[in-house]
């Protein structure tokens, strides 16, 4: 007896048909779905239907219970602290027509089964996994969520896992299923891959609004949160190489704008622990450090201003729209007017992107001041952080009391951004 194992459509019909059929050639007599039917996808309703239709077993998953209008767990929507994941469970949950969601409620979240005397149980997730049951006695468990093809043992029990039909995250865009093949002695499984129109895909995610990010993350095959680190891996890369070939092309003072980055990252990492951010905002600054001064050669007298239009208009940086006005805007204020919501694209990027602007703002400008001269003379510095205040300590090997006045001068905006009274002193190496 041949059946085909579904998992993880997650509202992608292209695929579902192309496994479908696919399957079929190859002689499958019976298709049972291990759930997350909908979510993420542009076809809850058309695959909800197909399946009821097509497959005589399913089970629910956990995107299946999220499209149902009483579902609310606040605490992990809270923590998720996504807002394109918000958005695709609330797109699917609006989208789903009554028969639809009747049809997934009415779903068991665990069943057993028994085929040529195995007895079976599909489930949506192991128990190690959300979501996941384990009933006794069982002598194979198929299961999906994990996104990933696999045939394995776990407590002496064999685990199937057919992959993902509708959201691949390996990089690999085609649809996943298996066959198994069960007779009265063995159960065998192969898996598969099948190719389908994806594109067709990408058009009705387009026409129904969904989150570019959540588009870009379909067309690599990739989870959300493995497209960020897919991308944050190019732009560790590729950013601070881009940054300085545009400084170059400004013809920037290269030696000087290394020293503020390096002073600049060395302050973002001790206080790390007080401003919470991560790599992404870390980027930011390096990227802004680097360019803080690419404007001089134009209009010395606003080439802050200057820098922040270059870090604007140059599409060779590998940022986001929303991250280039971060950027422009710290390099923007290493120096002269402290932020105003008065000024231009400060005033409207909502209040958590000025917090950002303001901190390594704060952080650029210090860190421009102890290179006052543009001698590179700081060589590190130290710092001790209390309740009400943070000592800033310059190391060199020579006395840089011009270091320790711009220093202390400019830093007013950290000092307003971290609610802490800033002291810099010299220490010799």
């Amino acid at each position: 007896m041949k059946i085909a194992l579904v998992s993880d459509v997650h509202a992608n019909l292209p695929a579902l048909e192309a496994v479908i059929a696919h399957a079929r050639a190859r002689g499958a007599e019976e298709f049972w779905s291990l759930g997350d039917i909908v979510g993420c996808g542009p076809f809850p309703d058309e695959c909800a239907r197909l399946l009821s239709d097509a497959f005589r077993y399913s089970v629910q998953g956990n995107h299946d219970v999220r499209a149902l209008p009483f579902w609310r767990d606040r605490r992990k929507e809270k923590e998720a602290r996504d807002p394109d994941k918000a958005t695709l469970v609330e797109w699917t949950r609006t989208n789903c027509s009554r028969k639809t969601r009747a049809y997934l409620q009415g779903l068991p979240p665990v069943m057993t089964v028994v085929v040529r005397g195995h007895k079976i149980q599909l489930t949506h997730s192991l128990p190690e996994e959300p979501w996941g049951q384990l009933l006794q006695g069982t002598e194979l468990v198929l299961s999906g969520h994990t996104h990933g093809a696999s045939d394995r043992r776990m407590r002496g029990i064999r685990c199937i896992n057919p992959g993902t039909a509708g959201s691949a995250f390996d990089g690999d865009p085609r649809a996943a299923y298996a066959l198994l093949e069960i007779d009265d002695q063995r159960v065998d499984v192969v898996f598969e891959r099948v190719a389908y129109d994806c594109a067709r895909v990408e058009r009705a995610m387009k026409e129904h609004g969904f989150p570019v990010r959540s588009i870009r993350a379909f067309s690599a095959a990739r989870s959300l949160d493995g497209l960020d680190r897919q991308e944050m891996s190019v732009l560790v890369c590729e950013l601070p190489d881009r940054a300085e070939q545009i400084g170059l092309r400004e013809s920037f003072d290269r030696g000087h704008a290394l020293k503020v980055c390096q002073l600049a990252l060395k302050l973002f990492d001790g206080l790390s622990a007080y401003h919470g951010f991560g790599v992404r905002e870390r980027l930011l600054l390096q990227s802004a450090a680097i360019l803080h001064d690419s404007g001089f050669n134009r209009n010395p007298r606003a080439h802050h201003k200057i820098a922040r239009d270059i870090i604007l208009c140059d599409r060779t940086l590998p940022l986001t729209w929303k991250e280039r006005v971060v950027a422009a805007l710290v390099a923007r204020y290493h120096r002269r007017a402290l932020p105003d919501l008065r000024h231009r694209y400060y005033g409207v990027i909502g209040p958590a992107r000025r917090r950002v602007v303001d901190v390594l703002g704060g952080i650029l400008r210090m860190a421009d001041g102890m290179d006052r001269l543009h001698l590179g003379e700081v060589h590190d510095i130290a710092l001790d952080v209390f309740a009400r205040r943070l000592e800033v300590t310059l190391l060199s090997e020579m006395p840089v009391p011009e270091s320790e006045r711009g220093a202390g001068q400019k830093s007013d905006l950290l000092s307003r951004a971290l609610n802490r009274i800033i002291r810099v002193r010299h220490k010799f190496l």
